[in-house]
């Protein structure tokens, strides 16, 4: 990606979430901002800015892979560990 690109990136991310950590809802520093992938490339996410969210480094660093709570991969995820449905009946 070019400079440029990725500067405007960074830009429209930071401002899309008002400067917030999207996992621990504190302002994030310029310098201590990361993107976080909401689907982590490692299970195919991609760098759409659809699929990015602004993060501290280390609130990043703690989530890992493991899926957003309120996603549809981390519903699949629990669902497969505990081999139930979420629903009631």
């Amino acid at each position: 990606m070019k400079r440029q690109n990725l500067k405007h990136l960074r830009s429209t991310v930071y401002f899309s979430y008002e400067g917030k950590c999207h996992l621990c809802k504190q302002y994030v520093p310029v310098a201590e901002m990361s993107f976080d992938h909401i689907v982590p490339s490692s299970l195919g996410g991609t760098n759409k800015p659809e699929n990015l969210a602004l993060a501290h480094i280390t609130c990043n660093q703690e989530r890992g892979r493991k899926p957003l709570p309120n996603s549809k991969e981390y519903e699949v995820l629990i669902y497969e560990e505990n081999d139930y449905p979420l629903t009631d009946k």
